[in-house]
This record gives structure tokens, C-alpha cells and sequence, in this order.
């Protein structure tokens, strides 16, 4: 990959993510959804200390949003008082419901916007680039 291609792409992927995180997600921010996002993969992993490393937020701002997304009905279970690593928080029926309505509605807009704008040799290349880009985010 050349350096003109390797911004070609980073740029691309950004505007492609802005353009889904635009998208309507339930009155939830960015930071919001990434911290729901992050909670269901790592599952019961899911301890406030490694959702403020993978998402690379500090401790007091991930605390602050796993309690105002518990306070509202997204988060159950909370980390306790004298050791904040060791209870993890986990989706709630909302909480899953969001993200899955989230996802759907960042497909559907995929599925119809693709249809409108690209010819099905685009769809086919652009399928085709999916393995190669999960390889190359894989790193």
C-alpha cells in the first residue's frame, strides 16, 4: 500500500463511520453507544477498568457514564465502592435493545444507500475488499 492510499482509506473509513454514527441511535451520544458496544463484547469481562482500556477513556469518565447509563435503564450491576474493578456492569434488555435497533438501522442505511449509489460490480468489489479490510484492522 502506497502512502497516498494508506490516507485514501484512513480517510474513506472515517467519513464512512461519521456518517453512520450520525445516524439515529435513541438519543444516546457516540461515547454512550461505544461504552454499551464495549460492555456486550467483552461480556462478563466487562469491569469498568477494561472498558476505560479499550476504549481508552479515563477511569472518572468511564464511571461517570456506566452510572448515568445505569441511572437510565442501559447498565445493570455497578462496581462497588472500595474496589471499582472488581464487579462488572452488563446490558440490559434496553441496553441490547438500543445497539440491535443501532445496528439495524446503520444496515439498513448501508444496504439502501449502497443500492442507490452503486452499480453491482461496486457492491461485488466492495464485498469482496470486506475480508481484506478485517485482516488489515486485525493488524
Amino acid at each position: 500500500m502506497k502512502p497516498g492510499d494508506a490516507e485514501a482509506l484512513r480517510l474513506a473509513v472515517g467519513l464512512l463511520e461519521e456518517r453512520l454514527r450520525r445516524l439515529p441511535a435513541a438519543g444516546l451520544r457516540g461515547s454512550e453507544l461505544f461504552v454499551l458496544a464495549t460492555v456486550e463484547a467483552l461480556g462478563p469481562e466487562a469491569f469498568p477498568t477494561a472498558i476505560g482500556d479499550r476504549l481508552d477513556m479515563k477511569r472518572s469518565n468511564v464511571s461517570a457514564a456506566i452510572t448515568d447509563l445505569r441511572r437510565r435503564g442501559f447498565l445493570q450491576g455497578d462496581a462497588d465502592g472500595s474496589d471499582g474493578r472488581r464487579r462488572p456492569v452488563a446490558l440490559t434488555d434496553r441496553g441490547r435493545a438500543v445497539l440491535h435497533a443501532r445496528d439495524a438501522v446503520q444496515d439498513a442505511w448501508l444496504v439502501d444507500t449502497g443500492g442507490k449509489h452503486l452499480t453491482a460490480d461496486e457492491a461485488a468489489q466492495l464485498r469482496g475488499s470486506i475480508p481484506l479490510l478485517l485482516r488489515l484492522a486485525g493488524g
